[in-house]
């Protein structure tokens, strides 16, 4: 079974939306980014990713280089 097929589709809400616009007003991340996190933050979730870097600016975000687990 491919990973990909264990994953679920979360559509983008309005809420999410909203918070990507502060984030990207707040921390001048990229908008991709801004979604991203605003999806981790609203789902109180673990951002796991290769691009610490690009989160290192918003606040109260947890994020993990996967290859450190």
């Amino acid at each position: 079974m491919a990973v990909t097929e264990e994953l679920d589709e979360v559509p983008v809400s309005s809420q999410v939306i909203d918070m990507a616009i502060i984030l990207r007003k707040k921390s001048r991340i990229k908008v991709p980014d801004a979604i991203i996190a605003a999806f981790a933050l609203i789902m109180r979730a673990v951002l796991l990713t290769r691009n610490v870097d690009d989160f290192k600016q918003v606040d109260m975000l947890s994020v993990i280089y996967p290859w450190n687990i």
